[in-house]
Protein backbone atom coordinates (compact mmCIF):
# COMPACT_ATOMS: atom_id res chain seq x y z
CA UNK A 1 0.00 0.00 0.00
CA UNK A 2 1.78 3.44 -0.85
CA UNK A 3 1.37 6.31 2.02
CA UNK A 4 -1.10 8.10 -0.48
CA UNK A 5 -3.59 5.47 -0.18
CA UNK A 6 -2.62 4.92 3.78
CA UNK A 7 -3.41 8.69 4.60
CA UNK A 8 -6.78 8.33 3.00
CA UNK A 9 -7.71 5.29 4.62
CA UNK A 10 -6.74 7.17 7.91
CA UNK A 11 -8.24 10.33 7.01
CA UNK A 12 -11.56 7.94 6.21
CA UNK A 13 -11.05 6.38 9.67
CA UNK A 14 -10.76 9.80 11.39
CA UNK A 15 -13.97 10.87 9.62
CA UNK A 16 -16.03 7.81 10.56
CA UNK A 17 -14.75 8.07 14.39
CA UNK A 18 -15.66 11.49 14.83
CA UNK A 19 -18.93 11.33 12.66
CA UNK A 20 -17.29 14.17 10.73
CA UNK A 21 -18.77 16.65 8.04
CA UNK A 22 -15.07 17.12 6.66
CA UNK A 23 -11.73 15.74 7.70
CA UNK A 24 -8.99 17.51 5.96
CA UNK A 25 -4.95 16.61 6.31
CA UNK A 26 -2.91 19.46 5.61
CA UNK A 27 0.57 19.21 4.85
CA UNK A 28 3.33 22.45 5.47
CA UNK A 29 4.49 23.33 2.02
CA UNK A 30 8.55 23.02 1.33
CA UNK A 31 8.49 26.97 2.49
CA UNK A 32 6.92 26.56 5.74
CA UNK A 33 4.78 29.58 5.15
CA UNK A 34 1.85 28.16 4.04
CA UNK A 35 -0.44 24.31 4.94
CA UNK A 36 -1.91 22.69 2.08
CA UNK A 37 -4.32 20.50 1.54
CA UNK A 38 -3.29 16.91 1.21
CA UNK A 39 -6.13 14.44 1.93
CA UNK A 40 -9.22 15.15 2.44
CA UNK A 41 -12.80 13.48 2.68
CA UNK A 42 -16.09 15.75 3.13
CA UNK A 43 -19.79 15.41 2.39
CA UNK A 44 -20.50 18.33 0.49
CA UNK A 45 -18.78 19.85 -3.29
CA UNK A 46 -18.02 23.09 -1.78
CA UNK A 47 -14.98 21.87 -0.54
CA UNK A 48 -11.85 23.64 -2.33
CA UNK A 49 -9.27 20.41 -2.65
CA UNK A 50 -6.73 22.78 -3.93
CA UNK A 51 -6.80 25.21 -0.30
CA UNK A 52 -3.29 26.89 1.12
CA UNK A 53 -3.94 28.40 4.46
CA UNK A 54 -1.32 30.47 5.43
CA UNK A 55 0.79 29.35 8.63
CA UNK A 56 -0.95 31.66 11.78
CA UNK A 57 -4.21 32.33 9.54
CA UNK A 58 -7.57 30.70 11.42
CA UNK A 59 -8.16 28.39 13.10
CA UNK A 60 -6.05 25.86 10.79
CA UNK A 61 -2.93 28.05 10.56
CA UNK A 62 -3.36 28.87 14.38
CA UNK A 63 -3.00 25.24 15.41
CA UNK A 64 -0.05 25.13 13.06
CA UNK A 65 1.95 28.28 13.85
CA UNK A 66 1.52 27.53 17.84
CA UNK A 67 1.64 23.78 17.93
CA UNK A 68 -1.10 23.47 19.88
CA UNK A 69 -4.97 21.79 19.43
CA UNK A 70 -7.51 24.39 18.28
CA UNK A 71 -10.97 23.19 19.51
CA UNK A 72 -14.35 25.39 18.66
CA UNK A 73 -16.93 23.81 20.20
CA UNK A 74 -19.76 26.86 19.40
CA UNK A 75 -18.20 27.37 15.48
CA UNK A 76 -19.20 30.73 14.12
CA UNK A 77 -18.12 31.08 10.37
CA UNK A 78 -19.21 34.78 10.21
CA UNK A 79 -16.36 35.72 12.62
CA UNK A 80 -14.01 32.77 12.53
CA UNK A 81 -13.88 31.13 8.84
CA UNK A 82 -11.93 28.16 7.84
CA UNK A 83 -11.19 29.45 4.15
CA UNK A 84 -11.56 25.53 2.67
CA UNK A 85 -15.57 25.47 0.83
CA UNK A 86 -16.46 28.18 -1.62
CA UNK A 87 -19.55 28.77 0.34
CA UNK A 88 -19.24 28.54 4.51
CA UNK A 89 -21.28 25.40 5.84
CA UNK A 90 -23.61 25.91 8.94
CA UNK A 91 -20.83 23.95 10.94
CA UNK A 92 -20.79 23.54 14.59
CA UNK A 93 -17.76 22.18 16.09
CA UNK A 94 -14.35 22.19 14.49
CA UNK A 95 -10.94 20.16 16.39
CA UNK A 96 -7.68 21.22 14.44
CA UNK A 97 -4.86 18.81 15.73
CA UNK A 98 -1.10 19.51 14.85
CA UNK A 99 0.58 16.45 13.13
CA UNK A 100 4.17 16.31 14.34
CA UNK A 101 6.72 13.96 13.85
CA UNK A 102 9.78 15.68 15.62
CA UNK A 103 8.61 18.66 13.82
CA UNK A 104 5.23 19.62 13.11
CA UNK A 105 4.98 18.22 9.34
CA UNK A 106 0.99 19.69 9.00
CA UNK A 107 -2.87 19.75 10.59
CA UNK A 108 -5.37 17.78 11.09
CA UNK A 109 -8.69 19.13 11.09
CA UNK A 110 -12.27 17.52 11.75
CA UNK A 111 -15.18 19.47 11.36
CA UNK A 112 -18.67 18.59 12.33
CA UNK A 113 -22.55 19.60 11.66
CA UNK A 114 -23.27 18.00 14.98
CA UNK A 115 -24.01 20.50 18.13
CA UNK A 116 -21.26 18.35 20.49
CA UNK A 117 -18.26 18.91 22.38
CA UNK A 118 -15.17 16.89 21.42
CA UNK A 119 -14.73 14.32 24.18
CA UNK A 120 -11.06 14.32 25.91
CA UNK A 121 -11.37 10.43 24.51
CA UNK A 122 -12.47 11.41 21.64
CA UNK A 123 -9.79 14.13 20.77
CA UNK A 124 -6.73 11.67 21.67
CA UNK A 125 -8.33 9.17 19.08
CA UNK A 126 -7.96 11.68 16.98
CA UNK A 127 -4.52 12.54 18.02
CA UNK A 128 -3.08 8.94 17.70
CA UNK A 129 -4.52 9.37 14.08
CA UNK A 130 -2.86 12.47 13.78
CA UNK A 131 0.42 10.60 14.92
CA UNK A 132 0.19 8.22 12.15
CA UNK A 133 -0.03 10.49 9.35
CA UNK A 134 2.80 12.54 10.82
CA UNK A 135 4.93 9.31 10.64
CA UNK A 136 3.84 8.46 6.91
CA UNK A 137 4.05 12.30 6.11
CA UNK A 138 7.89 11.96 7.04
CA UNK A 139 8.15 8.87 5.18
CA UNK A 140 6.89 10.65 2.03
CA UNK A 141 9.16 13.84 2.15
CA UNK A 142 12.46 11.25 1.68
CA UNK A 143 14.77 14.18 3.36
CA UNK A 144 18.44 12.94 2.94
CA UNK A 145 20.14 13.20 6.54
CA UNK A 146 21.62 16.01 7.85
CA UNK A 147 23.79 18.37 5.67
CA UNK A 148 24.03 21.37 7.50
CA UNK A 149 26.56 22.72 5.06
CA UNK A 150 24.12 23.02 2.26
CA UNK A 151 22.41 26.10 2.20
CA UNK A 152 18.88 26.47 1.31
CA UNK A 153 17.39 28.58 -1.62
CA UNK A 154 17.48 32.23 -1.69
CA UNK A 155 14.03 32.23 -2.48
CA UNK A 156 13.12 29.65 0.09
CA UNK A 157 14.78 31.95 2.87
CA UNK A 158 13.09 34.91 1.81
CA UNK A 159 9.77 33.19 2.03
CA UNK A 160 10.77 31.92 5.41
CA UNK A 161 12.16 35.63 6.42
CA UNK A 162 8.99 37.52 4.97
CA UNK A 163 6.99 35.27 7.25
CA UNK A 164 9.27 35.62 10.08
CA UNK A 165 8.93 39.34 9.47
CA UNK A 166 5.22 39.44 9.36
CA UNK A 167 4.28 37.81 12.80
CA UNK A 168 2.18 41.02 14.60
CA UNK A 169 4.23 40.13 17.78
CA UNK A 170 7.11 38.61 19.74
CA UNK A 171 5.05 35.46 21.08
CA UNK A 172 4.11 34.93 17.29
CA UNK A 173 7.46 35.36 16.25
CA UNK A 174 9.09 32.67 18.61
CA UNK A 175 6.22 30.29 17.60
CA UNK A 176 7.16 30.50 13.86
CA UNK A 177 11.28 30.31 14.50
CA UNK A 178 10.15 27.02 16.20
CA UNK A 179 8.81 25.65 13.33
CA UNK A 180 11.57 26.45 10.63
CA UNK A 181 11.45 23.61 8.15
CA UNK A 182 13.74 21.39 7.38
CA UNK A 183 14.27 23.07 4.07
CA UNK A 184 15.73 26.01 5.42
CA UNK A 185 17.52 24.27 8.56
CA UNK A 186 17.82 20.76 9.94
CA UNK A 187 17.89 19.89 13.40
CA UNK A 188 16.43 18.04 16.39
CA UNK A 189 15.72 20.57 18.61
CA UNK A 190 14.65 24.67 18.60
CA UNK A 191 14.08 27.21 21.63
CA UNK A 192 13.86 30.98 21.30
CA UNK A 193 14.44 32.83 24.21
CA UNK A 194 13.50 36.49 24.95
CA UNK A 195 15.40 39.16 27.61
CA UNK A 196 13.39 41.62 29.70
CA UNK A 197 14.11 45.20 28.19
CA UNK A 198 16.81 45.36 30.25
CA UNK A 199 18.82 41.91 28.82
CA UNK A 200 19.04 40.89 32.32
CA UNK A 201 16.64 38.10 32.10
CA UNK A 202 15.59 36.15 29.43
CA UNK A 203 12.46 33.39 29.75
CA UNK A 204 11.32 31.01 26.85
CA UNK A 205 8.70 31.49 24.59
CA UNK A 206 8.76 28.55 22.58
CA UNK A 207 10.55 24.73 22.15
CA UNK A 208 10.47 21.96 20.48
CA UNK A 209 12.63 18.80 20.61
CA UNK A 210 13.92 19.35 24.25
CA UNK A 211 13.39 17.25 26.95
CA UNK A 212 11.77 19.28 29.83
CA UNK A 213 9.14 22.18 29.58
CA UNK A 214 10.69 25.13 29.19
CA UNK A 215 8.26 28.05 29.41
CA UNK A 216 9.32 29.04 33.28
CA UNK A 217 13.38 28.95 32.48
CA UNK A 218 14.91 31.86 33.25
CA UNK A 219 18.12 32.58 31.56
CA UNK A 220 20.87 34.93 32.77
CA UNK A 221 23.66 36.30 30.68
CA UNK A 222 26.21 34.01 31.49
CA UNK A 223 25.31 30.98 32.13
CA UNK A 224 24.90 27.71 30.07
CA UNK A 225 25.42 27.71 26.21
CA UNK A 226 22.32 30.35 25.54
CA UNK A 227 23.37 32.72 28.22
CA UNK A 228 27.18 32.75 27.16
CA UNK A 229 25.53 33.84 23.45
CA UNK A 230 23.45 36.32 25.53
CA UNK A 231 27.13 37.32 27.23
CA UNK A 232 29.12 37.76 24.43
CA UNK A 233 26.44 38.94 21.79
CA UNK A 234 27.99 36.35 19.89
CA UNK A 235 27.34 33.23 18.11
CA UNK A 236 28.49 29.93 19.82
CA UNK A 237 28.57 26.34 18.55
CA UNK A 238 29.68 23.34 20.44
CA UNK A 239 30.05 19.77 19.35
CA UNK A 240 30.23 17.07 21.77
CA UNK A 241 32.65 14.57 20.27
CA UNK A 242 33.22 11.36 22.10
CA UNK A 243 29.59 12.34 24.57
CA UNK A 244 26.17 12.13 23.69
CA UNK A 245 24.64 14.05 26.27
CA UNK A 246 25.07 18.02 27.47
CA UNK A 247 23.52 20.61 29.95
CA UNK A 248 21.63 23.35 27.40
CA UNK A 249 19.60 24.65 29.74
CA UNK A 250 19.38 23.20 33.71
CA UNK A 251 18.84 18.92 32.98
CA UNK A 252 20.82 17.18 30.38
CA UNK A 253 19.87 16.60 26.68
CA UNK A 254 20.82 14.21 23.97
CA UNK A 255 22.49 16.36 21.56
CA UNK A 256 26.02 16.17 19.75
CA UNK A 257 26.18 19.56 18.48
CA UNK A 258 24.66 22.62 19.70
CA UNK A 259 24.30 26.27 18.68
CA UNK A 260 22.97 29.57 19.70
CA UNK A 261 22.64 32.73 18.17
CA UNK A 262 22.21 36.41 19.80
CA UNK A 263 18.85 38.22 18.54
CA UNK A 264 19.59 41.98 18.76
CA UNK A 265 19.69 45.18 17.66
CA UNK A 266 23.23 46.82 17.76
CA UNK A 267 24.36 46.78 21.38
CA UNK A 268 20.72 46.28 22.52
CA UNK A 269 20.29 42.12 23.56
CA UNK A 270 16.50 41.09 22.21
CA UNK A 271 16.62 36.96 22.59
CA UNK A 272 18.85 34.10 21.48
CA UNK A 273 17.99 31.65 19.16
CA UNK A 274 19.12 27.81 20.15
CA UNK A 275 19.30 24.89 18.28
CA UNK A 276 20.62 21.10 18.73
CA UNK A 277 20.74 18.18 16.59
CA UNK A 278 21.73 14.95 17.48
CA UNK A 279 24.47 14.18 14.75
CA UNK A 280 27.83 15.64 15.64
CA UNK A 281 28.12 16.94 12.08
CA UNK A 282 24.71 18.52 12.31
CA UNK A 283 25.24 21.84 12.97
CA UNK A 284 28.46 23.78 11.66
CA UNK A 285 29.39 27.01 10.80
CA UNK A 286 27.63 27.68 7.86
CA UNK A 287 24.40 26.87 10.20
CA UNK A 288 25.16 29.99 12.30
CA UNK A 289 25.17 31.77 9.31
CA UNK A 290 21.18 30.67 8.51
CA UNK A 291 20.38 31.15 12.49
CA UNK A 292 22.00 34.45 12.29
CA UNK A 293 20.34 35.32 9.56
CA UNK A 294 17.02 34.54 11.12
CA UNK A 295 17.98 36.40 14.20
CA UNK A 296 18.49 39.61 12.47
CA UNK A 297 15.25 39.12 10.64
CA UNK A 298 13.12 38.22 14.31
CA UNK A 299 15.11 41.72 15.45
CA UNK A 300 12.58 43.69 13.48
CA UNK A 301 10.22 42.84 16.39
CA UNK A 302 12.05 45.83 18.14
CA UNK A 303 9.18 48.05 17.08
CA UNK A 304 6.60 44.81 18.28
CA UNK A 305 4.89 44.24 21.50
CA UNK A 306 7.39 42.90 23.98
CA UNK A 307 6.43 41.61 27.63
CA UNK A 308 2.32 42.79 28.46
CA UNK A 309 2.11 46.24 30.00
CA UNK A 310 0.19 46.44 33.12
CA UNK A 311 -2.32 48.27 30.52
CA UNK A 312 -2.49 45.38 28.36
CA UNK A 313 -3.37 42.62 31.40
CA UNK A 314 -7.03 44.81 31.76
CA UNK A 315 -9.81 44.40 29.12
CA UNK A 316 -10.03 47.44 27.31
CA UNK A 317 -13.88 47.79 27.81
CA UNK A 318 -15.07 46.39 31.19
CA UNK A 319 -11.60 47.35 32.86
CA UNK A 320 -11.57 43.89 34.50
CA UNK A 321 -7.94 41.45 33.99
CA UNK A 322 -7.78 39.83 31.14
CA UNK A 323 -6.44 36.41 29.68
CA UNK A 324 -2.72 38.09 29.74
CA UNK A 325 -2.94 39.23 33.71
CA UNK A 326 -4.68 35.34 34.15
CA UNK A 327 -1.25 33.91 32.40
CA UNK A 328 1.19 36.38 34.22
CA UNK A 329 -0.45 35.53 37.73
CA UNK A 330 -0.95 32.31 37.73
CA UNK A 331 1.32 31.28 40.24
CA UNK A 332 0.29 33.43 42.63
CA UNK A 333 -3.97 33.24 42.23
CA UNK A 334 -2.73 29.10 41.89
CA UNK A 335 -1.82 29.71 45.87
CA UNK A 336 -4.61 31.50 46.69
CA UNK A 337 -6.98 28.42 45.05
CA UNK A 338 -4.46 25.64 46.76
CA UNK A 339 -5.23 27.84 50.40
CA UNK A 340 -8.93 28.00 49.96
CA UNK A 341 -10.67 25.74 52.58
CA UNK A 342 -13.65 24.75 50.28
CA UNK A 343 -13.91 23.77 46.47
CA UNK A 344 -13.00 26.29 43.63
CA UNK A 345 -14.87 25.97 40.61
CA UNK A 346 -14.08 27.78 37.23
CA UNK A 347 -17.58 28.91 35.49
CA UNK A 348 -17.73 30.57 31.73
CA UNK A 349 -20.33 32.46 30.18
CA UNK A 350 -20.14 33.40 26.68
CA UNK A 351 -22.51 35.66 24.66
CA UNK A 352 -23.10 33.63 21.72
CA UNK A 353 -24.46 36.21 20.07
CA UNK A 354 -22.47 39.22 20.31
CA UNK A 355 -21.72 39.45 16.86
CA UNK A 356 -25.32 39.83 15.83
CA UNK A 357 -26.03 42.63 18.78
CA UNK A 358 -22.84 44.35 17.27
CA UNK A 359 -24.70 44.30 13.84
CA UNK A 360 -27.81 45.20 15.30
CA UNK A 361 -27.59 47.78 17.75
CA UNK A 362 -23.70 49.13 17.30
CA UNK A 363 -20.44 48.84 18.57
CA UNK A 364 -21.05 51.15 21.75
CA UNK A 365 -23.65 49.66 22.90
CA UNK A 366 -22.03 46.45 22.97
CA UNK A 367 -19.48 47.53 24.65
CA UNK A 368 -21.92 49.02 27.28
CA UNK A 369 -23.54 45.44 27.69
CA UNK A 370 -20.57 43.89 28.35
CA UNK A 371 -19.89 46.41 31.39
CA UNK A 372 -23.17 45.86 32.77
CA UNK A 373 -23.09 42.54 32.61
CA UNK A 374 -19.49 42.91 34.28
CA UNK A 375 -20.91 44.85 37.25
CA UNK A 376 -23.90 42.44 37.27
CA UNK A 377 -21.37 39.19 37.88
CA UNK A 378 -19.20 41.11 40.74
CA UNK A 379 -22.41 42.38 42.30
CA UNK A 380 -24.25 38.84 42.30
CA UNK A 381 -21.80 35.51 41.90
CA UNK A 382 -20.74 35.36 45.59
CA UNK A 383 -17.57 35.83 47.40
CA UNK A 384 -14.43 34.87 47.48
CA UNK A 385 -13.94 35.22 43.70
CA UNK A 386 -12.49 36.42 41.29
CA UNK A 387 -13.70 37.71 37.79
CA UNK A 388 -11.78 37.98 34.21
CA UNK A 389 -12.41 38.52 30.87
CA UNK A 390 -10.97 36.26 28.92
CA UNK A 391 -12.33 36.71 25.14
CA UNK A 392 -14.06 39.58 23.39
CA UNK A 393 -17.30 37.55 24.09
CA UNK A 394 -16.60 35.52 27.39
CA UNK A 395 -16.24 35.86 31.27
CA UNK A 396 -14.54 33.67 33.28
CA UNK A 397 -15.63 34.33 37.03
CA UNK A 398 -13.44 31.54 39.72
CA UNK A 399 -15.68 30.70 42.96
CA UNK A 400 -14.25 29.99 45.61
CA UNK A 401 -15.26 27.74 49.08
CA UNK A 402 -18.49 26.81 46.62
CA UNK A 403 -19.76 23.29 45.91
CA UNK A 404 -20.04 22.22 41.89
CA UNK A 405 -24.20 21.87 42.81
CA UNK A 406 -24.14 25.39 44.02
CA UNK A 407 -22.68 26.61 41.34
CA UNK A 408 -24.75 24.54 38.99
CA UNK A 409 -27.97 26.25 40.44
CA UNK A 410 -26.28 29.58 40.68
CA UNK A 411 -25.86 28.93 36.75
CA UNK A 412 -29.16 27.65 36.21
CA UNK A 413 -30.83 31.17 37.98
CA UNK A 414 -28.45 32.88 35.57
CA UNK A 415 -29.28 31.54 32.51
CA UNK A 416 -32.89 31.35 32.73
CA UNK A 417 -32.66 34.86 33.57
CA UNK A 418 -30.80 35.94 30.71
CA UNK A 419 -33.35 33.90 28.42
CA UNK A 420 -36.73 35.43 30.00
CA UNK A 421 -35.62 39.06 30.72
CA UNK A 422 -33.81 41.45 28.35
CA UNK A 423 -31.35 43.75 28.95
CA UNK A 424 -31.74 47.31 28.34
CA UNK A 425 -28.90 49.29 27.13
CA UNK A 426 -29.18 52.96 25.83
CA UNK A 427 -32.72 52.82 25.48
CA UNK A 428 -32.69 49.23 23.71
CA UNK A 429 -34.01 45.87 24.81
CA UNK A 430 -31.45 43.18 24.46
CA UNK A 431 -31.62 39.83 24.32
CA UNK A 432 -28.31 37.92 24.74
CA UNK A 433 -27.56 34.23 24.25
CA UNK A 434 -25.38 32.67 26.95
CA UNK A 435 -23.53 29.88 27.23
CA UNK A 436 -22.20 27.98 30.21
CA UNK A 437 -19.14 25.77 31.20
CA UNK A 438 -17.55 24.50 34.03
CA UNK A 439 -14.57 23.34 35.69
CA UNK A 440 -13.11 22.11 38.94
CA UNK A 441 -10.00 22.89 40.31
CA UNK A 442 -7.81 19.90 41.39
CA UNK A 443 -10.33 17.63 39.71
CA UNK A 444 -10.02 18.86 36.17
CA UNK A 445 -6.45 19.70 37.03
CA UNK A 446 -4.38 22.97 38.68
CA UNK A 447 -3.00 25.04 35.17
CA UNK A 448 -6.18 27.77 35.85
CA UNK A 449 -5.06 28.62 31.64
CA UNK A 450 -6.10 25.18 31.28
CA UNK A 451 -9.46 25.19 33.15
CA UNK A 452 -10.13 28.43 31.80
CA UNK A 453 -10.17 26.71 28.46
CA UNK A 454 -11.72 23.66 29.47
CA UNK A 455 -14.47 25.63 31.12
CA UNK A 456 -15.05 27.89 27.73
CA UNK A 457 -15.72 24.71 25.78
CA UNK A 458 -17.52 22.69 28.17
CA UNK A 459 -21.46 22.71 26.75
CA UNK A 460 -23.40 22.80 29.27
CA UNK A 461 -25.91 20.11 28.89
CA UNK A 462 -22.62 18.04 28.98
CA UNK A 463 -22.18 19.13 32.57
CA UNK A 464 -25.89 18.29 33.16
CA UNK A 465 -25.88 15.36 32.75
CA UNK A 466 -22.63 14.80 34.04
CA UNK A 467 -23.77 15.89 38.10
Amino acid sequence: MVISDILSHLIELTANVSNAFTAVLFRLDADGGALVAREHLSLTKTFRPGTRIPLGEGPIGKAAATGQPVLIDHFDPSSTPLGIYDKEENLKSVLVTPVVNDRLEGVLLVASKEAYSFSTKLQKIISGFADQMAWHLKQEQGLPGDKGGIWPSVHKMNVFGRLIAEAPDREAIAQRLVQTPPSVLRCDAIAVIWFDQRGEVGKVQGQRGFVRELSRMEVIPGKGLPGSAAKKKSSVLTRLMGRSEAVVFSERETFASLAAVPISVGEKLLGVLVCGSKNPEGLSNPDLEKLSLLASTAASLRDKPGPVSQGEKLDVVTGLPNRHFLREHSDSIGEKLHEARGPVVFLSTRVANLSRVRTTFGKPTVEALLRQMAAGFSKVMPSPKYLFKVAEDAFLIILLNRERAEVLSLETKLSNLFENKPIFVHGNAIRIKAEWGMAAYGEDGRDLLELADMALARQREALLSST
